[in-house]
Formats: structure tokens, sequence, C-alpha cells
């Protein structure tokens, strides 16, 4: 027997809690008839895929476009995109440019004529309750005066109010009814329904007109995403800097439109200034996700992308506070299906690799390494700086690593500059009671030998350290931290074979100035075998 047949009483409302219940809102006030009212059926959920939440399959909704590969952008490139951008263009909702046509723009037009002349009429017929909410909500639409509504609306508007005023009837199937008919006229009664609930005195009417509103506002703005995802409607905001970024096909849209559903800030902030990015910014890595987990920061693939697209602003500077959390929202399962997946990796490599060479040498390792492991190129660029940039053994080896992991053989010769640095990286790993550690020399003896197409073992090292996700795995290079004559020995092994390796480097002739049959460079002569301990 399960608990709900255990419990039988735990499925149904006690009646003596309903009649508490019905006393407290009687002293309240609050008409119990107007409570118990059933509410309207709440529209089904929306779809993960926007093409299905409206109605529409996605092979309908979106257009027949090949998902567009996109080539990585140079950092004048991304200055263009952001130029283009209008910074003047405001957004207080995706359907506001077709609301005025619905509405009617001639209708619009005459009202703001007239309105100043009905400011003192509209502020007497005001509620009291509904003009202290106005008040307090400086981004409320302005409500049309009843003659503005009269001139678009004409004999309409009278059936409308009347409907208005029989959602606050004592008989329920009335209120019902009224609920059924506004909702079937659509979207246009928006204006109506609006001053409806700000004039009104009665709860129930307010209460119904705010769910009327909503799901009007719900049912236009799935018909404007179709439209969208169609290619047959307005863009969404942000749409032209997106579709730089990110290409335009049918796959793409689909993201822009739930990252408007989920960040619409982020998306809206693209075509605004760098401090508007700066602020969305700021907000989507300091507003918990939808699961209320400890983590800060978005929670989809679309909501990431829409970060990075922000980012990506060549004016705009991560402080170390934004860059440790954006680190640690790419290192999330977001992160992998963003520069992972089969539509989304080119741009996402782009996107990823521009706040990349943002960052500063703070968690320089970190970044490398996260970097080489998910093979974003703009990492070999990075670690090109970084042999420039610090002195800090780890950021040092970690963008050897990546050197290795990206095969930038060009810095064969920035490499040989560090063969001398003899610092230890404080790994101290134990083995066989002796204390083994790795100098900054070691890796840069492994790094010429990796970009020279050799092996650790091949140029003496116990181990094989060449590991290809990450370029080198330096752990493997530990030697004893106090010398003996054996260690010393392999040391100088393997640094004559890598002066060997660095001498053919040199001497081998440029291929550019070669005829086309010359014999390629032998690069396999056998180097000497060191005696391993």
């Amino acid at each position: 027997m399960t608990k709900r047949e255990m419990h039988p009483r735990r499925t149904a409302t006690s009646p003596i809690m309903t009649a508490f219940a019905l006393a407290a809102l009687t002293m309240a006030g609050i008409p119990g008839s107007s409570v118990v009212a059933q509410q309207p059926p709440t529209p089904p959920p929306a779809s993960s895929n926007p093409a299905e939440s409206s109605g529409q399959t996605e092979a309908e909704a979106s257009p027949q476009k090949p998902i567009a590969h996109i080539a990585p952008l140079s950092p004048d490139r991304y200055e263009q995109v952001f130029a283009e951008a209008d910074p003047e263009r405001q957004w207080r909702s995706v359907t506001e440019p077709l609301r005025s046509q619905s509405a009617g723009d001639d209708a619009d037009t005459e009202g703001a004529q007239t309105a100043g002349e009905d400011a003192s009429t509209e502020t007497q017929d005001v509620a009291p309750e509904a003009t202290g909410r106005e008040s307090s909500d400086a981004t409320s639409p302005r409500l049309k005066s009843r003659q503005e509504l009269a001139e678009q609306f004409g004999p309409t508007l009278e059936t409308i109010e009347t409907l208005v005023d029989q959602l606050g009837s004592s008989d329920f199937a009335v209120r019902e009814r009224a609920s059924a008919s506004l909702l079937e006229s659509g979207y246009p009664i928006v204006p109506i329904l609006q001053r409806g609930e700000a004039l009104s005195g009665d709860p129930e009417v307010r209460l119904r007109l705010g769910r009327l509103l909503a799901r009007l506002e719900d049912q236009y703005q799935r018909s404007i995403e179709s439209a969208f995802l169609a290619g047959t409607g307005n863009d969404m905001p942000g749409w032209s800097v997106a579709k730089k970024l990110m290409g335009d096909s049918g796959w793409v849209r689909s993201e822009v439109v739930m990252m408007y559903r989920e960040v619409p800030d982020l998306l809206q902030s693209l075509e605004g200034t760098t401090d508007n990015r700066r602020r969305a910014i700021q907000k989507a890595l300091n507003t918990p996700n939808a699961n209320f987990r400890s983590v800060m920061g978005p929670d989809t693939r679309p909501a990431l992308t829409a970060l990075l697209m922000a980012a990506a602003d060549p004016n705009f500077a991560p402080e170390l506070a934004t860059e440790r959390a954006m680190l640690n929202q790419l290192r999330r399962s977001q992160g992998g299906l963003l520069l992972n997946g089969n539509a989304s990796r080119s741009y996402g490599t782009n996107l990823f690799g521009a706040f990349l060479l943002k960052t500063s040498d703070s968690d320089r390792p970190e970044w490398l390494f996260h970097a080489s492991d998910r093979n974003v190129p703009a990492a070999g660029d990075l670690a090109v700086r970084t042999l420039d940039e610090t002195d800090q053994p780890q950021s040092l080896v970690q963008a050897m690593a990546t050197l290795v992991r990206f095969d930038r053989a060009d810095q064969v010769l920035k490499v040989t500059e560090f063969l001398d640095d003899h610092r230890m990286l404080g790994l101290n790993q134990i083995r066989d009671g002796s204390l083994l550690d790795v100098r900054v020399s070691d890796v840069a003896m492994a790094t010429v030998a990796g970009l020279l197409g050799r092996s650790t073992m091949d140029i003496g090292f116990p181990e094989d350290a060449n590991y290809r996700q990450v370029g080198l795995d330096y752990n493997r290079l530990v030697l004893p931290v106090i010398e003996d004559e054996k260690t010393k020995q392999l040391r100088r092994n393997i640094r004559r074979n890598v002066d060997e390796l660095v001498r053919r480097h040199r001497d081998q002739p440029d291929q550019t100035d070669q005829p086309k049959d010359a014999d390629p460079p032998d690069s396999s002569a056998p180097l000497d075998q060191a005696e391993r301990p």
C-alpha cells in the first residue's frame, strides 16, 4: 500500500482549512466568490525548441540554410562588427516594431496631439491605488485616453469595455466567458486591457486582466519568434552583431531566440555601448542560475554564447573577478556543449579565443590548460605572448606545453632562451624515498624536442611526456631534486641531444628558397641515448 492510499486526506483540501481561509478573506474585505473563482487554463509550457513552441516544425519555421562555419576573426574585425552596431537603438520589447502596426500608427499620432488636453481628465479617472501603482513603475507604458482608444477601435471599444466589466461579475460563468472572449480578441486590444487594469478598483478584474495581458504578450511573442525563425519577420535585438559572429542559419536563429528568452539584457547590449555590455555581463555573472545552485551565471549554451559575444567587444577589458567567473562558466557542461557541438564549434572557438587573449597573467596556467584541452587555436598566440610577458615558472612551463599542443615550431629559438633556467616548479613528488621535481629547463628541453618532432624519450628522459590533448605532461619529467652523478649525467646527455636538434634546425635551409624537387632534410638521425636511472 502506498503512502497516498494510507493517507487519503492528504490528497484533498480540508473543509476546516477552507472555512478558515474564507473567513480570513472576508475579514480582509475580499469577496469569497472572487477568490475561489476558477483560474483560466494556463498555456502549455514553452518547448525548449522555439520552432516547436510556435506550433511549427523546425523545417517549416527555419530557413533552409546550411550551418555556416565562421573563420577566425582578427581583432580589427571585431572592432568593425561592434562599430557597425547602432548604440542609439533602444529596445523595450522585441515586439515593439509590430505593436505600433497592430495598434494603428495613425491613431497613435493623433492621440499624441490630444494627450495634453486629456491629461487632467485622465488623472481624475484613476483610482487611488492605481495611481500609486503607476507612479511606482517608471517603465510602465503610457496609458491611452479613452478618446484615443475610441478613435482607434470605434464601436468595438464599448464591446471590449463591457467584457472587461463582466470580469467582476458575481456569476462565475459570466467571468469565464468574458475572459475567453477577450483572449480570442488577440493582441490588438492590449491598450484597452492595460487601461482597464490601471483604472479598475475591483481586485478580481485587475487579477484577471493581469493574467490576460501576460497570456496575450506570450502568444504575440511566440508569433514574433516564429516569424524571425522563418526569416520573414523583424530582427531580434542584437541580431546585426550575432549574425556576423555566428553566421545565419535556422539553427543559429533558434539559438538567438533562446538567448532572448534567457538573457535578454545581454542580447540587447550587443547594439549598445561598451558600458551597456559591461553592466549586462556583470549582471549575468552575478545572477543565480535557473536551478538556484551555488554557482552563479548562465546555465545553458545559448546564454553562455551571448555572454561571450558581449565580452568580444574590443573595448571591453575584463576585471580579474570577471575572468575567473568566465573560466568557471567555460569549465561547466555548457562550455563543452558550445566548444564541442558540430554547429557551434566554429563560432564558439572564435568567441572563446577572443576572450582568452584579453585575460591577465594572474590565472594564465589555468586558461592555457583549458584552452589547450578544448583545442582553441588562440591559446598558441597567448602562449607566445606569455613567454615575453611573465617570469612565473608555472606560467612559462604551461605556455611551453601549449606551444607543443599547437605545433608552434616557429618558436623553437624562443624556447631555447629558457634552457638555462634551473628554477624548480615545486611539484615535490616522492618516489622510492627520493624527492622529485621538474626544472623550467627540463620542460624547455622537452618542448624543443616536441616542436621538432621528437618525443621526450628520444632525447633521453625516462618517460614519455608527450600528450596530444595538452601538449606536454611535465609531471612525467620529474628527476631527483638532490642530484647524484647519474642524474647529472642524464641531464647533460639530454642537453647535448637538444643542442644537436637546435643546431640542425638552425642549419636547415629556408624551404621557400629550395627547388620543388629538392630532397627534404634528414631529421631522423639518431641521437645519443642517455643511461636512464
